[in-house]
């Protein structure tokens, strides 16, 4: 029975490790897209940045200000991409948009 049993709990271990794993990814991410929001246009660039809270943690922001084809200079599109691996690899999309004079 104990045999039948071991398994199944170690199973539930992982699966509430990887779940917040998940959700801390959604709070950083969150945070470095609030971070780049509150920055001025200018100094919101390209970066690569390390995330000792999960496992082969990764964020990069990427920027760019061709937005559907057309080039904006007043307009930043701001793609970031948080990746993790615990098992597998995982990762959190956000993209958003910033404007040179605010909402």
């Amino acid at each position: 029975m104990i045999s039948g049993i071991l398994p199944l709990f170690l199973n539930v271990i992982t699966a509430n490790k990887s779940a917040a794993y998940y959700s801390s990814a959604y709070k950083i991410a969150d945070s470095l897209i609030e971070d780049c929001r509150s920055k001025s246009f200018d100094s919101v660039v390209d970066d690569s940045i390390v995330i000792p809270d999960l496992p082969e943690g990764q964020a990069n922001i990427v920027t760019s200000n061709e937005i559907d084809g057309f080039t904006e200079n007043d307009i930043k599109k701001v793609s970031l991409t948080l990746s993790w691996d615990f098992k597998n690899y995982q990762e959190i999309k956000i993209v958003t948009y910033i404007a040179r004079d605010g909402l």
